[in-house]
């Protein structure tokens, strides 16, 4: 019986891992632009070089002169998000929000899945 379980279980932990990394760039991106970063695209070859330098999948603070920008770089769409202090901190809040929220469904669902396995071994014991 326990074969049966651990299977299962791992095909629905892959399952869920693959979809998480699939929608976790396009979710930091969707939170970027509800805490006001602004989109700019790349265009000219200095700031499609400039792109390259960046840490994919990571904010990174810029300084211009007494100003400090943060930078998300998007290469698959050739273009950059762009926020200050203030849109940083906001999308840091978003963040931690949506993280409690994650946090609150995976237990609820790690909760049904188990109910649901025990409900279909009942019979085997």
């Amino acid at each position: 019986m326990n074969r049966l379980v651990n299977p299962l279980k791992f095909l629905a932990t892959l399952a869920l891992v693959v979809f998480a990394l699939g929608c976790a760039t396009q979710q930091k991106e969707k939170l970027l632009t509800q805490a006001g970063f602004r989109t700019s695209g790349v265009s000219t070859p200095e700031s499609q070089q400039h792109l390259k330098t960046l840490t994919p999948d990571k904010i990174t603070p810029v300084k211009r002169g007494a100003k400090t920008y943060y930078i998300f770089p998007d290469p698959a769409h050739n273009r950059v998000y762009v926020g200050d202090q203030a849109q940083y901190q906001k999308y840091r809040q978003l963040r931690s929000e949506q993280k409690l929220t994650e946090e609150q469904i995976a237990a609820q669902v790690n909760t049904e899945e188990d109910k649901m396995l025990h409900q279909m071994l009942a019979g085997w014991d």
